[in-house]
């Protein structure tokens, strides 16, 4: 397929890509959670408002920048907004993602019809809209390697090494905001040192040098605040391998060797929740493409490239065997929309499709849930329920405006527990009520451990069991339901 576009093209797809940014940024705020979240969102929300760059789980899942900029922008907003803003900016991130998606396309296609529909098709998929509307890194993830594959597709389309170097500045700064960034790398220096090499023989050798420095300059450059940190940490470990792997791995060292084990109901319902992501109408011409699809040694260098970084990511994310492995799905998808692209060029009633596609953004979901209710539910229910918190919905509906289950759980905190309470409480429903006890609604009386108990103090403590076979109280003691919560008392104690 020729990549000229016809002039018309030209001058419509910087309106067009305008218009879904906006579309997608104003649809993704309306729909953010207004308030405090529960596990990983909520502590993101905790550590945004406490500019915690670190965080206690290891520089891998430390996210520096995204946690800078975050807080930076929150302390523009008023309190009683920070929440919904803070949830609300992943959707900014997203919109924008969605906007430099249709520039890969664009330039991969120079088809106004392919770049508008894979657009489309990544700002209305399942997942991308569920992490749009809650305080979490992956959009601004996506973004990044957007850019990334935008100035890649440059230099492989002009046979041009140096937009390969800006493709590692993007690299780099992906790195400080995600460790997904380290997927891309090799495929970015592979890249860069086949631009240089196809110079003339003459001047090959310099250009490759100088390539490759400015490559790593730049890609220095952009993965400075995660550095930083790993040089701190160094100091206070004195041992550069447990520094590379904390920066590297963290706590999940398990899970990226593809050696941690999940129950297999569990696994399978991440794989339900990808597949929504991917039950869009836009994907039927590109699947009907693909059927007819034949490698050749004619396969367009940039086919290729797409093909390889596709490959990477999906092999990372299948064996990443994690609870919330749905989530980590984005830069498959979106890589995945990028190869699809050049059927999506040929489509046939275009509006037709991107229509249909949007009402299956919303209809699918619910269907699913309508649908689903029965069996999923009774799944999920075999871990036990949050308080207030209808699993089902809340991972296969990806709209959370609505969602308050950890608003909720909150109020019932501050309701319900006694002046000094000691609350046991683990990584999924502790956040809440950190947040409320930051913004003052929830008495700092309280207390909130994570740690195991240790010897059974004499007074009545207050516990939070998240799932049915969670027990953290000792043998010895009694443990009574109150309400939300559930009072321990010694044996014996009245």
């Amino acid at each position: 397929m020729s990549t000229r576009s016809a002039p018309s093209d030209r001058l419509k797809a910087p309106f067009a890509a305008a218009l879904l940014v906006l579309g997608f940024a104003t649809l993704y705020a309306f729909t953010a959670q207004r308030g405090v979240s529960w596990g990983d969102s909520g502590l993101f929300q905790l550590r945004i408002l406490s500019n915690d760059l670190q965080g206690d789980a290891g520089l891998a899942l430390a996210h520096p920048l995204y946690v800078a900029t975050a807080h930076l922008l929150a302390r523009l907003m008023p309190a009683s907004a920070q929440l919904w803003f803070l949830n609300a900016l992943s959707g900014f991130w997203g919109a924008l993602a969605v906007g430099a998606a249709f520039a890969c396309a664009w330039r991969l296609t120079r088809s106004l019809r392919a770049a508008a529909l894979a657009a489309l098709s990544l700002g209305g998929a399942h997942m991308f809209w569920w992490l749009s509307t809650m305080s979490e890194v992956y959009t601004l993830s996506v973004l990044l390697l957007a850019c990334e594959t935008y100035c890649l597709l440059t230099a492989v389309q002009e046979r041009r090494p140096w937009p390969a170097v800006a493709a590692l500045l993007a690299n780099g700064v992906h790195f400080s905001v995600h460790n997904f960034a380290l997927l891309s790398l090799p495929v970015d220096l592979a890249a860069l040192g086949w631009l240089a090499w196809r110079e003339p023989a003459g001047r090959r050798g310099g250009v490759l040098l100088l390539a490759v420095a400015a490559g790593m300059a730049a890609w220095l450059a952009g993965a400075l605040p995660i550095l930083t940190l790993a040089a701190d940490r160094h100091q206070e470990m004195g041992s550069l391998w447990e520094t590379v792997q904390d920066v590297l791995v963290g706590r999940y060292g398990a899970a990226v060797a593809g050696r941690m084990e999940v129950p297999i109901r569990v696994t399978l319902f991440n794989y339900a929740l990808a597949g929504m992501s991917f039950a869009l109408p836009c994907l039927l011409p590109a699947l009907r493409a693909f059927r007819h699809f034949r490698p050749s040694r004619t396969m367009r260098p940039e086919t290729v490239l797409l093909a390889v970084l596709l490959l990477v990511h999906f092999l990372f994310w299948v064996r990443y065997r994690v609870a919330d492995q749905a989530t980590f799905l984005l830069p498959t998808l979106f890589l995945a929309l990028m190869l699809a692209a050049r059927p999506l060029a040929t489509a046939r009633r275009p509006r037709l499709l991107a229509v249909a596609t949007l009402l299956a953004s919303v209809f699918v979901p619910a269907a699913a849930v309508t649908l689903l209710d029965t069996h999923a539910g009774a799944l999920l229910r075999q871990r036990g329920p949050l308080p207030f918190r209808d699993d089902l919905r809340y991972f296969a509906l990806p709209w959370k405006h609505n969602e308050t289950s950890a608003a909720r759980f909150a109020s019932a905190a501050r309701r319900e527990l006694p002046t000094g309470a000691l609350l046991y409480v683990d990584s999924t429903t502790m956040p809440p009520l950190a947040v409320a006890r930051r913004q003052g609604h929830l008495p700092a009386t309280i207390r909130l451990s994570s740690e195991p108990p240790g010897p059974f103090p004499p007074s009545s403590r207050w516990e939070v069991r998240p799932f049915g076979d969670y027990r953290i109280s000792p043998p010895e003691a009694t443990v009574v339901r109150r309400g939300t919560f559930y009072e321990v008392t010694p044996t014996g104690r009245r």
